[in-house]
């Protein structure tokens, strides 16, 4: 009875003795670290691929925005002014020609010689679009006496008057100066830059 509780006592620590070596033992605590180890680089590998996502995605949508801002002076320089004229309000090359000529006669009309050089040398064909532009009622008619009354209250009012007139012999009804003008704008602007748009802009106000 004796010897057999001696003999469960030595197993007993014997796999007591064991086990404490095996949890303990440098290969056992070397594969645990190994395991820990990956797992942490996992989890960095895996913050680093997020972190690139958020800056990509970032720079896309920055890009995407830039290209939106930039689309119509890209169109404007990709064109010609006549071109952007017939594409975009459907008129001829004639109506565009003259059209566009009349406005920047108008505007010259307001300009200084030294502003209206400024224009000139960012778009080289307004002289030749004024060239195409048709003459103006200033004389008798409802046009030209509607332009010769409102001239003595402002210039304005008066290059407004001029500009339906102009567009009348066109084939163009006066509605059609509000649509050119943005688009004349827009391409000056993409030409020579917000100073020649805005001495545009200031010429026909």
């Amino acid at each position: 009875m004796v010897s057999e509780t001696l003999g469960s006592e030595l197993a007993r620590q014997r796999r007591g003795a064991s086990a404490g070596f095996f949890l303990q033992s440098p290969s056992r605590q070397r594969l645990v670290e190994a395991r820990v180890k990956i797992y942490y680089e996992d989890r960095v590998i895996e913050g680093e691929i997020m972190i690139k996502r958020i800056l990509m995605t970032t720079i896309l949508l920055t890009i995407c925005s830039v290209t939106a801002g930039l689309k119509s002076q890209v169109f404007a320089l990709e064109m010609d002014l006549v071109g952007l004229l017939t594409k975009n309000l459907g008129v001829t090359d004639q109506q565009a020609e003259g059209g566009a000529g009349a406005i920047f006669n108008s505007a010259a009309q307001q300009m200084s010689a030294e502003d209206f050089a400024k224009v000139s040398g960012a778009m080289p064909e307004v002289g030749s679009l004024i060239t195409a532009a048709p003459a103006a009622d200033t004389g008798s008619g409802t046009l030209g006496g509607l332009s010769s009354m409102l001239s003595k209250g402002g210039g304005g009012m008066a290059s407004l008057a001029d500009l339906a007139g102009s567009f009348s012999k066109l084939g163009l009804n006066g509605d059609m100066v509000g649509k050119f003008i943005p688009i004349v704008l827009e391409y000056a602007q993409a030409q020579g830059g917000d100073e020649i748009a805005g001495l545009l802009k200031m010429a026909l106000q």
